[in-house]
């Protein structure tokens, strides 16, 4: 989705530009066998970003319609936004049915994102199963930056163990489940 300056641009023109913006990225889809997403985006104080409220982008995904466009859910995002606004990311039952895909990482403690999944940053114990008790059946990404996964160790192994921890995840086998 399109992000702007708070002050600078206004958020409805900047939803309007996501919306038409959707509507032609549909249409020149068509019937390829392509997916577009509207991915799911971190709170900040400065800058306005479509998609750091679920409810907007399922509403512009439902107005734009069509097969080739669905939602991205970013676990890292959704934790982002919950740290720096103090509220969980709006996430409904139908949202979840308009997921085509989804960004699994941590966030280390300096903040930073895409690292592997070995700090426990990002609520995966919780997103995982949720999105398995409803039958997800997109794909789930994960979403790692190379240096992040060097600087762990050996990249073959925090690769193995992020993917162990997903696994593990998934089937509920972790501390907590989000609701």
């Amino acid at each position: 989705g399109a992000a702007g300056k708070l002050g600078r641009y206004d958020p409805i023109e900047l939803r309007r530009a996501t919306r038409d913006f959707l509507r032609w990225a549909v249409g020149v889809v068509g019937d390829y066998p392509v997916k577009l997403a509207l991915e799911t985006m971190f709170y900040s104080t400065t800058t306005y970003r479509v998609g750091q409220f679920g409810s907007e982008i399922l509403d512009i995904v439902k107005e734009v319609g069509g097969k080739a466009l669905g939602l991205g859910l970013d676990m890292g995002h959704c934790a982002r936004y919950e740290r720096d606004s103090g509220v969980p990311y709006e996430l409904s039952d139908d949202f979840i049915k308009r997921v085509t895909h989804a960004h699994l990482h941590d966030i280390d403690p300096n903040g930073v994102d895409h690292v592997p999944l070995l700090y426990g940053n990002v609520g995966y114990d919780g997103y995982l199963p949720w999105l398995a008790r409803r039958h997800y059946q997109g794909v789930v990404v994960l979403e790692l930056d190379y240096e992040p996964l060097k600087q762990a160790g050996d990249p073959g192994e925090i690769l193995r163990l992020s993917a162990q921890r997903a696994r593990q995840a998934w089937k509920g086998i972790g501390p907590g489940e989000r609701r």
